[in-house]
């Protein structure tokens, strides 16, 4: 098993930070973010999340300082398939690893930079996606998750007219002609 090192164990004001971080660092993370909207786990998947977060959480405050990058890339990858029913194959884990890390070792020291820019990210993130889905045209949902009845008109081109039904063939450029069906279908 490889190591990122002995870190020093962090007090109550450099845990909270890191753990802040760290759940902004998954919240955003793609495919547990997809696994999530998807329901991929069921229809519990956002309590799955929760849980998911803490299992990582857990690691880290019993990991007494040594953090080993197979083991998170192992948390990771079973708690995606495990809950969520989900294999990563973009290699994703690596990358979310390197971040936890990345965020404890700094933490732990007491530079909050990497912490701090990471949670900025994630505010600036959530409070777009607030706006979005509050401007006019921007789908939304209910409090209980369900969609609007509210339906979205479809654009057509006005350079392109809308044809009306009538029995003149269509011949394309390639000298096909087009069959159409008889039946009316709704």
């Amino acid at each position: 098993q490889s190591t990122w090192g002995e870190l020093q164990l962090m007090d109550q004001a450099r845990w909270g930070v890191f753990c802040t971080s760290l759940r902004a660092v998954l919240e955003s993370w793609t495919a547990l973010r997809l696994a999530v909207e998807g329901q991929w786990g069921g229809s519990e998947s956002a309590q799955k999340k929760e849980e998911f977060i803490l299992d990582v959480i857990y690691y880290f405050e019993n990991c007494r300082g040594v953090a080993y990058a197979d083991e998170i890339v192992d948390l990771l990858e079973e708690g995606l398939d495990t809950e969520f029913n989900t294999v990563l194959e973009d290699d994703s884990q690596h990358q979310i690893a390197r971040r936890l890390h990345e965020l404890f070792a700094t933490c732990s020291v007491g530079d909050f930079s990497v912490a701090n820019r990471v949670i900025s990210v994630a505010q600036m993130t959530a409070n777009s996606t607030t706006l979005s889905k509050a401007l006019p045209g921007a789908s939304s949902d209910n409090e209980d998750g369900e969609d609007d009845d509210e339906t979205v008109p479809t654009l057509v081109p006005a350079s392109e007219p809308q044809r009306e039904r009538d029995n003149t063939p269509m011949v394309d450029e390639d000298g096909f002609t087009l069959v159409r069906s008889k039946n009316k279908r709704k």
